[in-house]
């Protein structure tokens, strides 16, 4: 078993990982995107949402095995609805 360590990086600055996990790459990556959901649903509770972070997991030397982007622990469904004049709703929508 491995040690890695998930190093945060996103909007708000870095965080790094001190203590790390021992698991599989594959579990780290796993353990990088429920990190990231977490984070994100706290952001969405105060009314932003920064996809551009993302996780870095490094080994024991610090070499980054693997980059996680914040993107990836979301799947999109559906399509946006277009903003009308000024930000405000389409006709149809009122």
């Amino acid at each position: 078993m491995t040690h890695f360590y998930l190093h945060i990086y996103d909007a708000y600055g870095e965080a790094e990982d001190e203590e790390g996990v021992g698991c599989s790459l594959a579990e780290a990556h796993e353990r990088a995107i429920s990190g990231i959901r977490s984070l994100l649903s706290a952001e969405v509770l105060e009314g932003t949402i920064d996809l551009n972070g993302r996780i870095e997991i490094a080994d024991r030397n610090q070499k980054v095995r693997l980059i996680v982007p914040f993107s990836e622990a979301l799947r999109r469904v559906g399509a946006a609805l277009p903003l009308g004049a000024a930000g405000t709703r389409p006709a149809f929508m009122h």
